[in-house]
């Protein structure tokens, strides 16, 4: 039977529902939203079967934009990049705003 120290155990805290903010970044709200455009444009791009250079061409970016758009590597993409390469791929996106009674700052969220 193995004793276990108590001052050696694993100490669990109770995070929010975004793991960036629970990591400290700063922006993490914007880096969860541009992470889920990111995501949808990879869907599309997948589903549909077409190449980077071909998604390239449709949307007016370089191949290397749209591999990093593919890997996630979002630091030098801004939001409005995102959108814009979902709206000339065909698709509507729609933002809401609303005004709820609440303490804490407003937030961003992409459904």
């Amino acid at each position: 039977m193995q004793h276990y120290n108590n001052q050696l155990s694993p100490r669990v805290v109770v995070g929010t529902d975004n793991v960036l903010h629970d990591l400290g970044f700063p922006d993490a709200a914007e880096m969860t939203a541009k992470t889920k455009l990111a995501l949808q444009i990879v869907r599309i791009i997948r589903s549909n079967g077409w190449t980077q250079k071909e998604v390239a061409a449709r949307v007016g970016l370089k191949q290397p934009d749209i591999s990093n758009i593919m890997n996630a590597r979002l630091a030098g993409i801004s939001f409005d990049r995102l959108l814009g390469v979902l709206t000339r791929l065909g698709f509507d996106v729609e933002l809401r705003v609303s005004q709820e009674a609440h303490e804490r700052p407003g937030s961003l969220v992409i459904a």
